[in-house]
């Protein structure tokens, strides 16, 4: 079985494959989880924004994986986790420090965010004893 399936916002387009409907089901899942999980930006609602891929390390082992908003005065980042076998990508919408009862445990702007740079003349922390 095949399925043409396009984006909500007709950017993109997807063949599927299936042996079963549950097996097509569960790519069109996965497909919509991550193309379609953001259209506009968290934090000014433009619908201005890009896939990006970075790489850090020596060697450039490490790669993470966010779409960027093009507004020059916003250029927030969503970022995607990824699984532990490092195969597939899931929306980060949780701070992974809190737990499922706590009142900020869903990141705000729906996981978007701002880099806001340290004030350079900002009074340094006393250390705790």
């Amino acid at each position: 079985m095949e399925l043409v399936y396009r984006t909500a916002n007709n950017r993109m387009s997807f063949k599927i494959s299936g042996e079963t409907p549950k097996a097509i089901f569960k790519e069109l899942a996965g497909i919509q989880d991550l193309f379609e999980a953001e259209t506009a930006c968290g934090c000014c609602d433009g619908d201005d924004i890009r896939f990006q891929v970075r790489t850090a390390g020596e060697k450039g082992e490490f790669s993470y994986f966010e779409l960027v908003c093009n507004n020059p005065e916003c250029r927030a980042r969503f970022s995607f986790g990824q699984s532990l076998d490092q195969k597939s990508l899931f929306p980060k919408r949780t701070d992974p420090d809190k737990e499922k009862g706590d009142r900020d445990y869903y990141l705000p702007n729906r996981g978007w965010a701002r880099y806001v740079k340290p004030a350079a003349h900002a009074a340094p922390v006393p250390p705790r004893f």
